[in-house]
């Protein structure tokens, strides 16, 4: 199953995070065990207080060059694997995005 699809209001993708990282960004699609595609996406911040997420947050507003106020977390807000809803994008953009 594919890391992200198509809602009524945007797109939603399913992320996996690696806190704590030495390098940051986005390091491409991941296929786990259970079959399904998460994008795979590493940063510096540490998991507390909400700071990996705001972090990872900001990493794929960068990327989609849109505004971080068009990424809300749906879920997943204490554990690696998170679901995010994104406005006003595209899926073309989001192919893009792993593309480049």
């Amino acid at each position: 199953m594919a890391f992200y699809r198509q809602v009524n209001n945007g797109i939603e993708i399913r992320v996996r995070v690696i806190p704590n990282a030495k390098q940051e960004g986005i390091m491409g699609v991941e296929v786990r065990d259970d079959g399904n595609e998460y994008l795979k996406i590493k940063t510096r911040a540490i998991p507390e207080d909400g700071k990996a997420n705001d972090a990872i947050v900001k990493t794929i507003a960068k990327a989609l060059k849109t505004s971080k106020s068009n990424i809300a977390l749906l879920s997943g807000a204490t554990n690696r694997t998170k679901s995010f809803l994104i406005n006003d994008i595209t899926i073309a953009d989001i192919e893009a995005l792993i593309n480049c």
